[in-house]
């Protein structure tokens, strides 16, 4: 992630997590413990922290990052939300974090009931070895 802030200085860039960027492949984090600091360390990467924070990381509520991965940025100047959607709480292989993808589709649901237009990303698309 840090060689696309450096080569595009003046775009927003909005990752989203990939069933290869967690500690198990296409897994999340098993315990509450690993949960806030895992996902608050690929939060710091990709956003940056203190004089090296990135421009996005103010549109981003790390909460909910922490919480599970995801995040809504309301893109300035604009009615469009983009949807950062940690998928990998819906895939077979994942056996962990069941009841949190329950609460993640419900805080999904939520950001969509506000007046906005979304464009909602995940790395790997429903259906492919999706529990649904």
């Amino acid at each position: 992630m840090s060689y696309l802030p450096k080569k595009f200085t003046s775009k927003m860039i909005f990752p989203v997590i990939g069933n290869n960027d967690v500690i198990v492949d296409d897994m999340v984090p098993c315990t509450a413990e690993n949960i806030e600091s895992y996902y608050g360390g690929i939060y710091d990467i990709w956003f940056g922290k203190g004089d090296n924070k990135r421009p996005e990381a103010d549109l981003i509520d790390r909460s909910i990052f922490t919480k599970w991965g995801s995040y809504a940025a309301d893109v300035p100047n604009s009615d469009v939300t983009i949807v950062s959607f940690n998928s990998l709480y819906y895939s077979k292989k994942n056996t962990c974090g069941r009841d949190e993808g329950k609460k993640l589709m419900a805080w999904l649901g939520e950001e969509l009931k506000r007046d906005r237009k979304f464009v909602i990303n995940m790395h790997v698309f429903p259906g492919y070895v999706y529990l649904f």
